[in-house]
Formats: structure tokens, C-alpha cells, sequence
């Protein structure tokens, strides 16, 4: 096996034990709630849901092209303009979810040596794909209340090649405002250094920041630094759909595109349907409009009886929940399962974000399940 390969295995045995690869439940246990896994986990409605049949059953069957659907395509930009991003289809790469698309962000932005910016806690790819990349890796906190002025600071002091910003961050749902992500791409631009905006959250935010709001305003050769990515996964909690958006400098696209052509030769045509139907519904903008709703409330619901148990909650935002063990016992040796109201409470360990005195929490999941722990 290649170095790239042993270095991820590795990595999933050592540094990231206890990576969610599965979702499966352990059904055995019957006091467990699963609140690890970090996806919309509620039913959707019916609308959703006739429309995924309605349109696979006029999807086309054989290969499409490799850049994505052009109804798809123009869907997403149509759903950006209405978030006031100006993007044209062309600069829109369809993926299998956005865990694809940022993998591939990463292979064409970091040599071994290149020095990238990562967020600490952050997503446990990041660290795995850097890593068996050969990239030197320097980090920043994003819960620090002058994480702009800090990372402005890091690339000017380390010039980096690859800056990740992931806002709404998972796992602490830390934010950023829209003036502060400009302020760190007008420097990155200045170092030219690549930033990668994983958004997949962004629907969440408080504030829409967004480098789909940059990419709009910029021209093509500051646009090459720049990749903008977004997911069908995180928006709606349609995980199964697997569709995720590349969005870059046209000459970006056109590369991504023969890479990608030389491993896959398309994205499923009958999701990328389905999905296009969805974005163009106008019962969209109210169903997201009602997933925050739901999803703030369980977030306060399940930060209420985290406090009122002992257990010390930093933040919330996005859909998680990023709280401390009790003590310093439990930190030593952290439990995927914490406990309240007697129930078992399976959640996802800090240290695969690089914390391992916390752990996370995703909460959005069906009312029934959630009193089942919080009453």
C-alpha cells in the first residue's frame, strides 16, 4: 500500500482512535441515546421527499457530465444569489458530499513540506489528510474571541501555503463575522496563500459569512486562491444523497474536473436530480428556516441539563454541543458515554478534534429521543 494510504490507517489507529467511520448503534443497548454522530437526524417532510422520487424517475441513466449537472449546477448558483453570492455555474463542481470535495481541495493545494493552517479543535480529516500529504502542520484555536487577528497574525508570521477556515466550526460551532473572514482572505491574498472555506454549516450561522460572497466580487487570478465548499449533507440532513459543492476560479474547476474524471466518472445523476429539484422548491428557504428553529432549541434543551448534570458546556452553535468532562479522572480516560438523567449519552470524544478533555454533542435529533434524556 502507498505511503498516502498507510499514513490514513495509521492515523485512524493512533491519533484519530474512535473516529466515527460507521453510524451504526450499538442496538443492544436499549438506555443508549446516539448523540455522536454529527448529522441532521430528523424526518423529513413529505414534500422532500416525494420530490427525490418525482425527479429520479425522469433522471437520466447514463453518464453525466463530470463537472456536475448544469441544472444542478444552476440551482446551487440561483441558491446563492438569493443569499446575495453572484456566482456563475461555471465555477460550481459537483461532488459525492462535501467530504470529497474538500479531500480534493487539499490534494491540489499542499506539496510535502508546504506549511498549512488548520483550526484546533478542528475536523479529524483535516489533520489525517495533511499528514499523509507531508504538510507541516501549525494550528489555531477558533474559540478565541480575536481569531481573525490571530490568524492574520499566523500567516504573516509562518506564510502558510493552505489556510483552513471552517466556520460554523465543528466541533465548537464557533462563528466569525463576514468583516473578519474578509479580513483574513485580504491577507491570505497578500501572501498568496490557498484558502479553504469549508461552509457546510453556514445555514446554521447567526451570521451568513460566506467566501461564496467573496468569490462573487473578486477576479478570476485572486479567485484561484480561493474554494469555497457546501453540502446538501449539512444543510438538510440528506446524508444519503451524497452531493457536495466545489466552488473555485474557473481554471480550478477545469483541473478539479480531469482529476476527478480519472477516478469517478460522475456524480449519481439520480441524486444530483433529486437535489436540483429541492434547491429550486420554494418551500426550501422555510423547511431550513424551521431545521434552525428545531435545531437552536435542542441546542439550549440539551446545554440546560448539561449544566443543571455537572458537566461544564464552552459553547454551542452549528449543531453541536462542545462541553468538559466532570473531572479530571473522566479527562484521563474519557467515556464516548456520559450520563443524564440516568440515561447512557453516547457522544463523540474530544481528543479526534484534537481536545481531549471535551466532547461533543449533535442534538438534532427527534423530539421523542431527546425527552427521553431531558425530562
Amino acid at each position: 500500500m502507498n505511503q498516502y494510504i498507510d499514513s490514513i490507517l495509521t492515523s485512524f489507529q493512533t491519533n484519530f482512535k474512535g473516529y466515527p467511520t460507521s453510524v451504526a448503534t450499538d442496538i443492544s443497548r436499549t438506555d443508549l441515546v446516539d448523540l455522536s454522530i454529527g448529522e441532521i437526524q430528523l424526518d423529513q417532510p413529505n414534500w422532500i421527499k416525494e420530490l427525490i422520487l418525482t425527479s429520479m424517475k425522469e433522471a437520466p441513466l447514463g453518464y453525466v457530465d463530470s463537472q456536475g449537472m448544469k441544472s444542478l449546477r444552476s440551482a446551487y448558483a440561483s441558491y446563492l444569489f438569493k443569499a446575495g453570492n453572484s456566482i456563475n455555474e461555471e465555477k460550481i463542481l459537483i461532488t459525492s458530499g462535501a467530504k470529497e470535495a474538500l479531500w480534493m481541495a487539499f490534494l491540489i493545494s499542499l506539496q510535502p513540506k508546504d506549511t498549512i493552517l488548520l483550526p484546533k479543535p478542528g475536523w479529524s480529516p483535516y489533520y489525517m489528510w495533511a499528514q499523509a500529504l507531508g504538510a507541516v502542520i501549525r494550528t489555531y484555536d477558533p474559540r478565541d474571541k480575536n481569531v481573525a487577528d490571530v490568524i492574520i497574525n499566523e500567516i504573516s508570521t509562518y506564510q502558510p501555503s493552505v489556510l483552513v477556515v471552517n466556520f460554523p466550526n465543528n466541533p465548537t460551532g464557533a462563528e466569525i463575522s463576514q468583516i473578519e473572514l474578509n479580513r483574513i482572505v485580504n491577507r491570505a491574498q497578500d501572501y498568496q496563500v490557498k484558502v479553504i472555506s469549508d461552509e457546510v454549516y453556514r445555514v446554521f450561522a447567526s451570521t451568513k459569512e460566506s467566501a461564496a460572497t467573496i468569490l462573487g466580487r473578486i477576479n478570476s487570478s485572486q479567485s484561484q486562491n480561493l474554494i469555497h465548499v457546501d453540502s446538501m449533507t449539512k444543510m438538510l440532513g440528506l446524508g444519503g444523497l451524497r452531493i457536495g459543492f466545489f466552488v473555485s476560479d474557473e481554471s480550478t474547476i477545469d483541473k478539479i474536473r480531469n482529476f476527478r474524471a480519472s477516478y469517478a466518472s460522475c456524480v449519481s445523476s439520480l441524486a444530483q436530480c433529486a437535489s436540483a429539484s429541492i434547491l429550486e422548491d420554494e418551500r426550501l428557504i422555510n423547511h431550513i428556516q424551521a431545521l434552525v428553529r428545531v435545531t437552536k432549541q435542542n441546542l439550549k434543551s440539551t446545554v440546560d441539563q448539561l449544566l443543571k448534570h455537572q458537566y461544564p458546556v464552552e459553547s454551542s452553535g452549528a449543531v453541536y454541543v462542545w462541553a468538559k468532562y466532570q473531572d479530571s479522572e473522566a479527562t484521563a480516560a474519557p467515556s464516548k458515554h456520559i450520563i443524564i438523567n440516568g440515561r447512557h449519552v453516547k457522544a463523540a470524544l474530544g481528543s479526534i478534534f484534537g481536545a481531549p478533555e471535551y466532547f461533543r454533542l449533535c442534538p438534532v435529533r427527534p423530539q421523542y429521543l431527546l425527552n427521553s434524556i431531558l425530562f
